[in-house]
């Protein structure tokens, strides 16, 4: 009986090499998961961001625009106004608002957009067991991020001198 059955000598060695080459498939698996997920994050913060702050802001800076058209001859007759230059800094400051918005959101686009493609490209490397490179874009963060400042000032701006209009003419 022992003859029939003969144990391979470099079966120990094949066992060896089939194990490593399973604990490499798993490792590269938990990496690709890993940079999925982290890619999945990355898309749905861009979504989320581009969805409510900007659309939140522009209505605002919008609306108040809007609104000082509307509601304006109204409240102060423009012939008897007496300090129309406040009324064009609140007009003035509600259009460069709203440039701003469109800025800051084009800007935050192009670095989500970038940040998504670079994560997609990472996640391929790390499954291939190439070195991952993360690209800095802070100069783009904070681009977006001073615009969205920029918008709130200028807003709050416009609202301020709208609001000093009306009471500096009423």
């Amino acid at each position: 009986m022992s003859d029939l059955v003969q144990e391979d000598p470099g079966f120990e060695e094949k066992r060896a090499q089939y194990d490593y080459e399973m604990e490499v498939y798993k490792r590269n698996f938990t990496i690709y998961e890993e940079g999925r997920k982290n890619w999945e994050i990355i898309e749905n913060i861009k979504t989320d961001q581009e969805k409510h702050f900007d659309k939140t802001a522009m209505t605002i800076a919008a609306g108040s625009f809007g609104v000082s058209f509307a509601f304006i001859d109204t409240i102060v007759p423009l012939e008897k106004a007496i300090y129309k230059p406040v009324l064009l800094a609140a007009w003035v400051l509600f259009g460069i608002c709203m440039c701003v918005i469109l800025l800051g959101y084009r800007i935050s686009s192009v670095v989500y957009r970038s940040l998504s493609e670079e994560e997609k490209q990472n996640v391929k490397k790390s499954y291939e067991n190439k070195p991952i490179e993360y690209k800095r874009r802070r100069v783009y963060f904070n681009g977006s991020e001073i615009c969205n400042y920029l918008a709130l000032i200028m807003n709050w701006g416009g609202i301020i001198c709208l609001i000093l209009f009306v009471f500096l003419n009423f």
